[in-house]
């Protein structure tokens, strides 16, 4: 569960992406697996799956 609160902080961290993504792509990526501090590769999964 994402919140977005704003465009600057909201997103740095790639889950707001990620969740964006596996909300119409449910199939392309385990999203429970992904981890906050992990924010180049939510990036860069989010980015590619797109």
């Amino acid at each position: 569960n994402v919140q977005i609160v704003n465009f600057s902080t909201s997103w740095n961290n790639g889950l707001a992406f990620c969740a964006l993504l596996h909300h119409f792509r449910p199939e392309a990526f385990d999203y429970n697996t992904l981890k906050p501090e992990n924010r180049k590769a939510n990036f860069e999964l989010a980015f590619t799956k797109a």
